[in-house]
């Protein structure tokens, strides 16, 4: 089995500044995102799966490039994260603390 660390690298390597569909890297996405996921920004504002799933899409076509800046263990199922998402409208830095189930 793959670790969670290395499977958010290669999704973010997937976003290495082409225009892509989707589809080709959804495998990925499935790999680090569980069914039942759900993210909770800073604002409150939740995203289910099917909607941080969209979002990402947009990450994708718009050719966005991806720079994990810092990953962290901060206890036993959890993970300190932050990368840079680039694209030709925006410069963004994500920074995410997320539960892992391996």
């Amino acid at each position: 089995m793959i670790s969670f660390k290395s499977a958010l690298q290669e999704y973010l390597a997937a976003f290495d500044g082409s225009n892509k569909d989707f589809s080709q890297i959804e495998h990925l996405f499935d790999a680090l995102y569980h069914e039942a996921s759900m993210c909770t920004s800073k604002e409150g504002k939740k995203l289910t799966r099917v909607q941080t799933k969209m979002l990402h899409a947009k990450y994708l076509a718009k050719g966005s490039k991806a720079t994990l800046l810092h990953y962290k263990r901060i206890g036993l199922t959890c993970a300190d994260i932050k990368f840079r998402m680039v694209n030709g409208e925006e410069d963004t830095t994500i920074h995410l603390v997320v539960t892992i189930f391996e």
